[in-house]
């Protein structure tokens, strides 16, 4: 019988380390549209750049606020 993905269980030291792998990736994306933002000169496609940034930026914040929230039960694992 076939286990579901989503039925993984974490500890939360696991559930740390993926969520901070989230949050790396959210920040590096976050600095490439950065780059691509000083290289675009279109007003249209720097309008769709910022809110792109602006929506990532809040995730990144919340991952970082759960991060820090579950960062005392990683220690006791």
């Amino acid at each position: 019988m076939k286990t579901s993905p989503f039925l993984t269980r974490h500890t939360h030291r696991s559930l740390h380390d993926e969520w901070e792998r989230r949050y790396k990736e959210t920040s590096s994306h976050i600095k490439e549209l950065k780059e691509k933002l000083k290289d675009t000169a279109n007003p249209e496609e720097q309008l769709a750049i910022n809110g792109e940034i602006q929506e990532l930026s809040i995730q990144a914040n919340l991952i970082h606020q759960f991060l820090a929230d579950i960062g005392t039960m990683v220690l006791a694992d």
